[in-house]
């Protein structure tokens, strides 16, 4: 790159914080003042403006002070302001992901971050010994950071799915743990094969894992690694977690990724998993959520990876106002398998008309050896609880077999189960759109279909 502007990402960040959090900013520490960068000639750039003087920020939470590198020859679309700060034009579009998603673009886009030169790093660390500087260091450089996610006694199913995704990428994987016990799940995690790493973030402000908390530390370890790819399996909670850290590096994530191309090239659903999206990322770190029916579990056991505490954070104090608080949580006892793991799966809708008539999907459930979700209609009408949805917006489940009961059969449902083995529907409705995608159809009224076949299994089984 050459004669470009370069702008000051971490001063961008942290007085982006500063405008949220104020003076009582809790994570003032990760993203210093006078935080500098390389810029193209691998020079230090401090946090001060051309007179010498730390520059106010921004009406829209940045200030910065420094050329910015866009990848372009020509100077990027900022106007000159008083004291030589750069503030942004709100009526140009800046290059880079500002309000600019990257999912399903097909050409390079810059980026909008901080770039540096690793020639010198390349030369020394690459194989073939580049006579000249490396255009892509990345094949030296890379590495894979995969986001835990646990109940703060074992790791969930969907973090082996997401290990399997990175194993793809071919480079070295490291695994993170944040919790309030995140010790005691990152032991069980480094039994995980192909994972050289497992880094455990423990404090008491990390009990319930909230997104806000949990985002920066991702963050910071990610930078401590230099980590250029960070995954996590496609849940409520990476879906939280993941696009709060991609926006603190000044990134877009990508999302639900169905395949593994490339380094910067993936799959992805769209329309309802009606088409497949082709997505090429330019960003320099790549923040991705893992669709986890598109990849196989990655083996429990057989690994020995080594078990280090995460780098320093500072986590927020009691007296930091956030935008959500944990108050508490009251989990169901069941012998019933996962919902997202399970090889059996019995979906109600909003047939069923209450929640107390779930019992008969429980009763048959318990004789399966299945798991039990529903419908968005279900979730909505308050028969459940919402974390038993299944759907777009939901869980993505890819059972054995599938059992849709009173479901007629909405495309944000079908998204959500379409990939499973066998479907079967029951719907006193002949004309339902679930049938049309079901293998074994029974137009009969669940309430007396339900019964019978659970009492009919039960014999089987004597």
């Amino acid at each position: 790159m050459d004669g470009d502007e370069y702008y000051d990402h971490d001063r961008w960040t942290q007085n982006t914080m500063n405008s949220l959090f104020g003076s009582t900013n809790p994570y003032a520490n990760l993203y210093p003042q006078s935080a500098g960068q390389y810029n193209n000639g691998g020079q230090f750039a401090g946090g001060y403006n051309n007179y010498g003087q730390q520059p106010p920020p921004s009406s829209y939470g940045y200030a910065p002070d420094q050329p910015y590198s866009n990848g372009y020859s020509q100077q990027p679309n900022f106007d000159r302001s008083q004291s030589d700060v750069h503030h942004y034009n709100q009526n140009q579009s800046p290059p880079g992901n500002f309000g600019r998603s990257q999912s399903e673009v097909h050409d390079n886009q810059s980026t909008g971050t901080e770039s540096f030169d690793t020639s010198s790093m390349c030369k020394s660390s690459c194989k073939n010994k580049p006579k000249k500087e490396c255009l892509k260091p990345a094949h030296c450089l890379a590495s894979t950071l995969v986001l835990a996610e646990h109940n703060e006694q074992k790791l969930s199913q969907i973090t082996l799915n997401a290990v399997t995704a990175a194993k793809k990428l071919g480079h070295e994987i490291s695994l993170l743990v944040a919790g309030k016990n995140a010790e005691a799940v990152a032991n069980a995690a480094a039994k995980i094969p192909d994972v050289k790493c497992v880094l455990f973030a423990q404090d008491a402000a990390l009990e319930a894992q909230l997104p806000e908390r949990v985002a920066p530390v991702l963050v910071a370890v990610q930078r401590a690694l230099g980590a250029t790819h960070v995954l996590a399996g496609a849940s409520a909670f990476a879906r939280s977690v993941v696009p709060r850290a991609a926006a603190l590096c000044d990134v877009s994530p990508v999302s639900e990724i169905s395949a593994v191309l490339g380094d910067d090239t993936f799959l992805r659903p769209t329309y309802a998993g009606n088409a497949i999206a082709k997505v090429k990322s330019s960003a320099p770190i790549k923040f991705i959520t893992v669709r986890s029916t598109a990849f196989e579990a990655a083996p429990a056991d057989g690994g020995n990876a080594t078990v280090e505490k995460a780098p320093d954070f500072s986590p927020p104090s009691p007296d930091v106002v956030e935008l959500s608080a944990f108050l508490g949580q009251e989990l169901s006892k069941s012998e019933r398998p996962e919902l997202g793991g399970a090889k059996i799966v019995i979906s109600g809708g909003r047939g069923l008309k209450s929640g107390d008539n779930f019992s008969l999907l429980y009763a048959l459930a318990d004789v399966m050896g299945a798991a039990v979700g529903a419908s968005r209609a279900a979730v909505d009408a308050g028969y459940v609880p919402n974390d038993m949805q299944v759907g777009q917006t939901g869980k993505i489940v890819a059972p054995q077999l599938y059992i849709a009961v009173g479901i007629s059969g909405a495309i944000q449902h079908l998204a959500g189960m379409k990939d499973s083995k066998v479907i079967v529907a029951i719907n006193k409705d002949k004309d339902a759109p679930i049938f049309q995608v079901a293998d074994f159809g029974l137009v009969a009224d669940l309430f007396k279909a339900v019964p019978e076949l659970t009492e009919e299994l039960k014999k089987a089984k004597k």
